[in-house]
C-alpha cells in the first residue's frame, strides 16, 4: 500500500476516520499558505525579498480576497513572511533544489511526499526546510523522522547526516531537529503498523 507522509501522522490518530475519507473527492482550493511557500521558493531560487513578497501579495489579493476575514490574515502571513526573510540567512543553509519528492520503502508498504527545499549545511550534511500554520508535535509526530530517513537516502547520506528545519508561520519561529536513529527505527515500525491497520480497516469497510 502506498500513504503519503502528509498522511500517516492522521491515519495513526484516527485509523476507521482517515478509512472513511479514502477515496472522497478532493479539490485544492487556494489558500494563503500556496502563496506563501510560493514566495518562499521564488527567494530560494534568487528572486529578491521585496519581489517575492509582491508575489505573496498580488496572488493573495487576486485569489484570496473573498475570504472572510482577509485583510487580518493577509496581514498576518505578509509579516510572517518578512520574519522569515530576516531570519532565514541566519541558519546559514546554502540551497540546493525545490519541491523534491521522495518516497520510503516499510515492508511491503510504500510512504511518498515532497519536501519545500533541501539544502546544503556549512560544514557537511543536508537541511530540508518546510513551512507549517502551528509547529508540529514533534515528540509523537511520525512524519519527520520518516522524511529525515528519506531524505537521507535520496541524497545517500545517513540519517545523521539530515537536519528537519521547520518554519511555524504563526509562531513566527523556526526549529531545527535531528532525530537519532532510534526514533527513526521505531517511527518505520510504528507507521508500518499504522499502514497494516489502514489496510485491514478497508478490507472491513468493503465486505
Amino acid at each position: 500500500m502506498k500513504l503519503s507522509a502528509s498522511q500517516i501522522d492522521q491515519a495513526k490518530a484516527n485509523p476507521r476516520r482517515f478509512v472513511g475519507n479514502m477515496g472522497k473527492p478532493f479539490r485544492m482550493r487556494p489558500h494563503f499558505r500556496m502563496y506563501f511557500c510560493g514566495a518562499i521558493a521564488r527567494y530560494f531560487k534568487g528572486m529578491a525579498e521585496a519581489d517575492a513578497l509582491d508575489y505573496f501579495n498580488v496572488n493573495a489579493e487576486e485569489k484570496l480576497q473573498s475570504q472572510l476575514y482577509f485583510t487580518a490574515h493577509l496581514n498576518r502571513y505578509r509579516q510572517s513572511l518578512l520574519n522569515f526573510f530576516e531570519n532565514f540567512p541566519d541558519l546559514d543553509l546554502l540551497y540546493l533544489r525545490s519541491a523534491e519528492r521522495f518516497t520510503l520503502n516499510l515492508g511491503n508498504h510504500r510512504l511518498s511526499g515532497q519536501v519545500e527545499a533541501i539544502h546544503a549545511k556549512p560544514f557537511g550534511g543536508y537541511a530540508v526546510t518546510m513551512t507549517e500554520k502551528e509547529a508540529s508535535d514533534w515528540t509523537n509526530s511520525l512524519k519527520w523522522p520518516l522524511v529525515q530517513a528519506a531524505i537521507a537516502s535520496k541524497m545517500n547520506g545517513d540519517p545523521s547526516e539530515v537536519e528537519i528545519v521547520s518554519y511555524s508561520m504563526m509562531d513566527l519561529e523556526f526549529s531545527r531537529h535531528c532525530f537519532p536513529t532510534e526514533v527513526i527505527d521505531a517511527a518505520k515500525h510504528d507507521a508500518e503498523s499504522v499502514i497494516e491497520n489502514v489496510e485491514s480497516i478497508r478490507a472491513e469497510f468493503e465486505d
